[in-house]
């Protein structure tokens, strides 16, 4: 069900030569004609396919890691309208693992507009219906998967530990929303056999867009569910996720609980059940010499329940804690620089045993978006 986000070389090379074709507003030396005509074509091109996309840049402590440097993803987003009231989508992710499709779909809104491949969702009214792959709506922490929409720079225990990294599948999504209520309904490959059934309504009580059409999402309240089953009508898998958020100009607080209960199927012998619950706060403070920036702090925990003693093989019983803080800053408009400092609060003693366990880490990471 889970699924790392990868785009060819060819179109990366394409994206990266786009970045450098004059932009409205802006003043630009003057440039060959040759060039030029170049640049331009290609802005074209990408503005014709919808084209966007980012990579990013990490960077740790000696301790955490001896290389220091690391590369974390190039994704390739796709956009393109195929008549009034039909959308294809796509994003294309390459990095250490490879390269996969990690969003490809059909979108049918007979009314509403058009969906991005990744992140958040639409609150105005409208009603689509999507075939293909794409981020399941599970839970909260779902819409912040790709580095360009996550504030922070890493993802709480609860994507991470309980959710194995979030949830992404092949079938079919049917969303809808009148304003202050949103849903979405989903039919999926699922995990092993047989396929998986699970939605997501969403309350946002104070987004009604009659009364108050200059605020979206003030306050919004989800409730989520999954369910796995075996192509016998057994239950592999089940999932269940409350989650909350709170937008105003001087920042956000958002938490989010979440559990996964693994039933005994073939090629897992005993019962294991993970349980989360994550709260950060992010706070808009200006800006300081003309550079916004947005410091954050999140609390997190994540705990193992292995049925049988010692449960499975490589899964560690106990509970994890976490306390997280950073700074995320935004410069020429393309360039993100987030600084990240955390530090383990408590951990499974089999973990604390392992050797290069760290209680502390200092990470830093650039994004730049196209």
């Amino acid at each position: 069900m889970l699924s790392p986000r990868r785009p060819a070389a060819l179109l990366g090379l394409l994206l990266l030569a786009t970045t450098l074709a004059p932009r409205a507003g802006r003043a630009q030396e003057p440039a060959a004609p040759e060039a030029e005509g170049l640049a331009g074509a290609l802005a074209e091109i990408r503005d014709a396919l919808g084209l966007s996309g980012f990579f990013d840049v990490k960077a740790a402590d000696t301790r955490t890691d001896p290389n220091v440097f690391s590369m974390g993803d190039f994704e390739l987003d796709l956009e393109r309208d195929l008549g009034r009231h039909v959308q294809v989508a796509a994003a294309l992710v390459v990095n250490d693992g490879g390269a996969e499709l990690a969003v490809g779909f059909v979108d049918v809104h007979v009314v509403g507009a058009p969906v991005a491949p990744r992140g958040r969702l639409p609150v105005e009214k409208g009603f689509h219906a999507q075939l293909g792959r794409f981020d399941v709506p599970f839970g909260g922490d779902w819409q912040y998967f790709a580095a360009k929409d996550r504030t922070e720079l890493s993802a709480p225990l609860t994507t991470e530990a309980v959710l194995d990294g979030g949830y992404n599948d092949v079938g079919l999504r049917l969303l809808g929303g009148t304003g202050s209520l949103g849903w979405t309904a989903y039919w999926l490959r699922g995990e092993g056999e047989g396929t998986a059934v699970g939605g997501r309504i969403a309350l946002m009580p104070f987004d009604d867009v009659y009364r108050l059409r200059d605020r979206t999402r003030v306050f919004e309240l989800g409730i989520s569910a999954l369910h796995d089953s075996d192509g016998n009508g057994n239950t592999e898998t089940t999932s269940l996720a409350v989650d909350a958020e709170l937008r105003a100009t001087f920042g956000q607080l958002r938490a989010e609980w979440a559990r996964r209960d693994e039933r005994p199927v073939e090629g897992r012998d005993a019962r294991l059940v993970r349980s989360g619950l994550h709260v950060t706060a992010i706070v808009e403070a200006g800006a300081v010499a003309g550079v916004p920036l947005s410091p954050y702090v999140r609390w997190d925990t994540a705990k193992a329940e292995p049925e049988a003693a010692g449960g499975e093989v490589g899964v560690e019983a106990g509970r994890t804690e976490r306390l997280t803080a950073g700074l995320r800053t935004l410069l020429f408009d393309t360039l993100t620089l987030k600084l990240e400092y955390q530090r383990v609060l408590a951990a499974p003693p089999e973990a604390e045993a392992e050797e290069g366990f760290r209680r502390d880490a200092l990470l830093a990471q650039a994004v730049v978006a196209f």
